[in-house]
């Protein structure tokens, strides 16, 4: 069991703090400067909570023990302040003042547990009253911080606010951390107060409520690459679809107006890549054209047109080719109307494998039929 939790907090740590050490290089913004702490506490934690279980270390050096608890009263109001920056679309100095407890506690700590006593002793320090109380303060810091950010995310919904995919998926993620962690500190507050001796035993059962700490700290890093189920959590009006609302409204400047705007730069750089393959070499007729056969053609991971179709565009690969197939067989119909060339000729030759695929999309996006359409046209 002790292996297996190294690997896993491990992961956590170093996972996090790459994170973190990613959103600090380069271009960086107030936005980015948040993820890199909240990602930055989140790797310090699962060290310190990893030793804390596994290791003598805080036997042999008691003073660093405080360290889990400061971060743990530094969360919940970055987190907040975070939801209030993207609100008031600044950073409102008053806000600081939620970082105070952590602050007195910190010197309470360091200059009366660890100055002024003779002996500072780990175990008694942990049985005591007053570490049940900031233990019990703690715990309403993360309820009333994830109530807090609950209310915040409300009132940029209520308000109509756009804001950017990262601001909007990172809020979401957060919350639903913040809900999962203040889950699993009621359960260590249970133990302190009515099981006091599972606080510091290996047993299976406090194993697995550590468990709960290790998935609760890995949604981060999950969600940090697959964030639509947070996303639809809250919906958010986003600032870089302001201009598009659907496949029917994609047209070239919108296109380029959007991956302009995007704030991730390999998602970006992704639209740009796309944009010359569909708007002027019509890769889309290749009928064999698949997600993972594009992504070798622009040399980018296939993840990346993923996040750009669904999150950016509101829509799916396959949506997203046939959309532009069905743009090309309207303008071929146009073309030889007079001709009068066979539907499925003009099927075949806007990229469909089949003549009923070739209807049932043109219908859907169009409306009517191709004959139809080529009559009104």
């Amino acid at each position: 069991m002790k292996l297996v939790f190294l690997c896993l907090y491990a992961w956590v740590a170093i996972q996090s703090l790459l994170v973190s050490i990613g959103y600090v290089i380069g271009k960086r913004n107030v936005l980015k400067r948040f993820l890199f702490l909240i990602f930055l506490f989140s790797s310090i934690i699962a060290v310190v909570h990893y030793a804390y279980r596994f290791t003598d270390f805080f036997t042999t050096a008691p003073e660093f023990a405080f360290i889990h608890d400061i971060l743990d009263l530094l969360f919940g109001p970055l987190v907040y302040m975070l939801s209030c920056y993207v609100y008031e679309e600044r950073v409102n100095k008053s806000l600081f003042a939620h970082f105070a407890p952590a602050v007195a506690y910190t010197f309470y700590f360091v200059g009366v547990k660890l100055v002024m006593a003779p002996v500072f002793d780990l175990a008694s320090y942990v049985s005591s009253s007053e570490h049940t109380t900031l233990v019990y303060f703690i715990l309403f810091s993360f309820f009333f911080y994830t109530f807090a950010t609950f209310r915040k995310i409300k009132q940029i919904k209520q308000r109509g606010m756009a804001i950017s995919f990262l601001s909007g998926a990172w809020l979401n993620i957060f919350f639903i951390f913040l809900l999962i962690k203040s889950v699993h500190l009621l359960v260590l507050f249970f133990f302190k107060v009515y099981y006091n001796e599972l606080w510091f035993s290996n047993t299976a059962l406090r194993n697995w409520v550590d468990l709960l700490f290790f998935l609760s700290t890995t949604l981060l890093l999950i969600a940090q690459e697959n964030t639509l189920f947070f996303r639809r959590f809250f919906r958010f009006k986003s600032s870089d679809t302001d201009q598009f609302e659907g496949l029917g409204q994609l047209t070239e400047n919108n296109y380029l107006a959007i991956s302009s705007a995007i704030d991730e730069t390999e998602i970006r750089k992704c639209a740009e890549a796309l944009y010359p393959l569909f708007y002027k070499g019509k890769v889309f007729v290749d009928a064999e054209l698949d997600q993972k056969k594009l992504a070798r053609q622009i040399d980018m991971p296939s993840r990346h047109i993923t996040r750009l179709l669904n999150f950016y565009l509101n829509t799916n690969f396959t949506e997203f080719v046939n959309y532009f197939r069905v743009n090309e067989a309207k303008r071929i119909l146009i073309e030889t109307n007079g001709q009068k060339s066979k539907i499925l000729t003009v099927s075949m030759d806007s990229g469909f494998k089949s003549e009923s695929a070739f209807y049932a999309n043109f219908r859907r996006f169009t409306g009517m039929t191709p004959k139809k359409y080529r009559q009104k046209a």
